[in-house]
């Protein structure tokens, strides 16, 4: 078991029910990644991942680059709309040295786990 984690925190491109059973894993302990929503705050009101820990608008991705760079080392896991905005994010954070990046494939429209709203 802890060896498919260990695949599924290695992947770049995460199906849907791959993010599902990470963030299930990371309930219990089994899996650590930060989990970082990039959409729009406006997109955000309509809801988000439940176990999202960061929103970094696309927009105001700059502002967060000191907050990104302490996490350097730790596995980050993207998600925005569509799966488009966290291609060029990972584009650029592995242009600035990150390593351990991976991002949802189709992202909220595709994403069918809990579903959360402020």
């Amino acid at each position: 078991m802890q060896k498919n984690i260990e695949i599924l925190l290695t992947k770049e491109n995460l199906e849907p029910s791959e993010l599902s059973m990470l963030l299930e894993f990371r309930k219990e302990g089994k899996a650590d990644f930060t989990l970082i929503d990039v959409r729009e705050p406006s997109e955000v009101e309509n809801g988000y991942i439940k176990g999202a820990d960061m929103f970094c608008p696309t927009s105001l991705f700059a502002q967060h680059m000191s907050d990104l760079e302490a996490k350097k080392e730790d596995r980050l896991v993207f998600y925005c709309r569509s799966g488009n905005r966290t291609m060029q994010v990972k584009s650029f954070l592995k242009e600035h040295g990150f390593k351990n990046i991976s991002h949802l494939v189709g992202g909220m429209t595709d994403y069918m786990g809990e579903v959360t709203q402020d």
